[in-house]
């Protein structure tokens, strides 16, 4: 996927223990890594990393937090946010496989004095920043302008799909008409505008799409309110575990998300699988691990791209380039990480 969109490598953040998520029951309405907060248990709480030379967050014998504007983290260096679930473990994770390359920075960085995710797995977290991130909106219920390579928050909301209603009017999960009570989970994530991700939403560790009502709605800003429609996901027959997400802007605003079909030839003739409706594919949920019985990692997978233009009316292009690959190159890449960073986690234990 990554050499499809040679000037985007592909960035992933994987959290295995946890959603990528916020539960319902989070009550920390700060996202922002460098502003202050108090928190509880089950609360979102945001921080960072950011990959640059050891010297570079210095300022003479004084080191600096990143989030001290006195610190200037210039190309190349990197900046990663997660929000983990307070009090619980989560393994987080930043792929070197795919373009990114910790060596590569520090090496740049000493070079110059003044120089100074990652997979958007976000089990446990909001996906990467780039330090050349100009969107200082991180409430996925705010609206932003973006231009490319900015940061963008926005949610994915579990709930039945009559949830997302009043009446016969959809709502966003963003308007306060809307109460989405528990079993209802909400994931937030913060892609990087026009790159390829890949956004995973784990299920092998507590959390069933079937029991938070089985559909999901993708969403973000207030005023717009700009909402997909519900999405299945899971009953207690089957399990959709891949999925196309398209964000579409137009001069910047977030005018809709869109969930593409990726069609059936990725499980054609394979046992365990089918085809719902000849447009999606399916797995079947008693061989799933979040069923208690079954042996297949049935995590949900989105492919995340972009169309229309940022504010500048530049052309966002990475929906064409989703649009030429195989569906398969989801499912492979995907199952690559997973049993790379599964295999990292049972050294643990």
């Amino acid at each position: 996927m990554a050499a499809a969109s040679a000037s985007a490598p592909l960035l992933l953040a994987l959290a295995l223990a946890s959603l990528a998520s916020l539960a319902v029951g989070d009550n920390n309405g700060v996202y922002d890594p460098c502003s202050d907060t108090r928190i509880q248990r089950g609360d979102g709480f945001t921080f960072g990393l950011a990959f640059a030379g050891s010297n570079a967050f210095f300022s003479g014998t004084t080191l600096l937090s990143p989030c001290d504007r006195r610190l200037n983290l210039n190309s190349p260096s990197q900046l990663a946010v997660f929000r983990p679930k307070v009090d619980e473990i989560s393994l987080l994770t930043v792929n070197t496989t795919t373009g990114f390359s910790p060596v590569s920075f520090r090496r740049r960085a000493s070079a110059s004095a003044s120089a100074p995710l990652l997979l958007a797995l976000a089990l446990a977290s909001l996906a990467s920043l780039a330090v050349g991130d100009n969107n200082g909106v991180y409430d996925l219920c705010s609206d932003t302008w973006i231009q490319r390579g900015d940061g963008f928050t926005f949610g994915l909301a579990f709930a039945g799909s009559n949830a997302f209603f009043s009446g016969t009017t959809q709502l966003s999960p963003c308007d306060r008409r809307l109460i989405l009570n528990s079993p209802s989970q909400l994931a937030v994530f913060r892609p990087k505008v026009d790159e390829i991700s890949l956004l995973t939403v784990n299920t092998t560790t507590g959390f069933s799409p079937a029991s938070a009502g089985g559909y999901m709605v993708a969403f973000a800003g207030r005023k717009y309110a700009a909402r997909s429609l519900p999405v299945f996901v899971s009953n207690s027959s089957v399990t959709v575990s891949s999925f196309t997400l398209v964000l579409e802007f137009n001069k910047g605003r977030l005018q809709n998300l869109h969930w593409k079909k990726d069609g059936c030839g990725a499980c054609s003739g394979k046992p365990n699988f089918i085809c719902l409706g000849k447009q999606t594919c399916a797995i079947r949920t008693n061989i799933c691990k979040n069923n208690n019985q079954g042996s297949m990692d049935c995590s949900v997978g989105i492919q995340l791209a972009f169309s229309g233009t940022d504010k500048h009316e530049l052309v966002l292009n990475s929906w064409y380039e989703v649009s030429n690959l195989q569906q398969y190159s989801l499912y492979g890449l995907y199952s690559n990480v997973k049993g790379s960073l599964s295999g990292q986690f049972d050294k643990f234990f």
